[in-house]
């Protein structure tokens, strides 16, 4: 069970890995669920952009982009890439 978290071109470091690791393992067993390996991609609003383009022909920026790569409906296996940039300017928003 591997939960990873890496910066892809911006200085971004989470602040509490291991509590954050812990929340996502008990969500998962909460769920009765199995976790293969999820990693979270911590990066630019033009990394996204380029993602979203090639994956999903879309020409936006959003703040997640998920990629499920689970082989079993119960076992989590997949990325998640977060725009550090949406997420702040939707947090100066509230």
């Amino acid at each position: 069970m591997a939960i990873l978290f890496f910066s892809d071109g911006i200085d971004f470091h989470l602040s509490r890995p291991r509590i954050t690791t812990a929340w996502i393992k008990n969500v998962v067993k909460k769920r009765k669920e199995s976790l293969h390996s999820l990693s979270y991609v911590f990066s630019s609003d033009a990394h996204l952009v380029r993602l979203n383009r090639q994956y999903l022909n879309h020409n936006t920026l959003t703040d997640i982009l998920t990629f499920d790569y689970s082989v079993d409906p119960n076992s989590i296996q997949g990325e998640i890439y977060v725009s550090i940039e949406r997420v702040m300017e939707k947090r100066r928003q509230v």
